[in-house]
């Protein structure tokens, strides 16, 4: 007999690989995740210092907007690579995974608002204005049905934002 591991990985939009790894493939692997997670949560936190140092001595809505749009990436790199459930085991699984999926709406929704705020001094059109509501609405309603046990539902809508922005934010340009 022979032991094998199950590896169950999950892309974000309820995408489900699964895969059966030998103990050495199980090392690298582990190896892997934690090289990228402390890459990930070192580069959040360094850029969200830069952005408060930034913040700091020259405050503006566009540094501040920055700062919390930088928090989210944190938060959701913190609950989306399990280290939130490390840290509070007490938290029930539901939660820690609700909450990622949260931060990972409102990271996108604060994409949007950063994109808002680049902009906010140009005569844009009413259509791109419009089309800014729709998207942060979009994310609202999103984080709600989250909260409601809606989350495939959220994350699509809020995936749909995200590809969606870069276009319209370039027709505000």
């Amino acid at each position: 007999s022979r032991t094998l591991f199950l590896k169950i990985q999950t892309d974000g939009v309820r995408w489900i690989q699964i895969h059966w790894i030998n103990d050495r493939e199980l090392n690298a692997q582990v190896l892997d995740r934690v090289a990228r997670i402390s890459s990930a949560l070192s580069i959040s936190v360094a850029l969200l210092i830069l952005g408060v140092f930034f913040a700091i001595f020259q405050p503006s809505k566009l540094m501040q907007c920055y700062c919390l749009f930088q928090l989210t990436a944190l938060l959701f790199t913190f609950t989306s690579t399990g280290l939130m459930g490390r840290m509070i085991p007490q938290l029930d699984p539901q939660w820690v995974n609700s909450f990622g999926q949260m931060f990972q709406v409102m990271r996108i929704g604060m994409m949007v608002l950063l994109g808002r705020m680049v902009l906010k001094d140009y005569d844009l059109s009413p259509f791109h204005l419009w089309l800014t509501k729709v998207m942060l609405a979009t994310c609202s309603v999103s984080f709600i049905l989250i909260v409601l046990g809606q989350a495939h539902v959220a994350l699509m809508s809020s995936y749909a934002v995200f590809f969606l922005n870069p276009a319209i934010q370039l027709y505000g340009v």
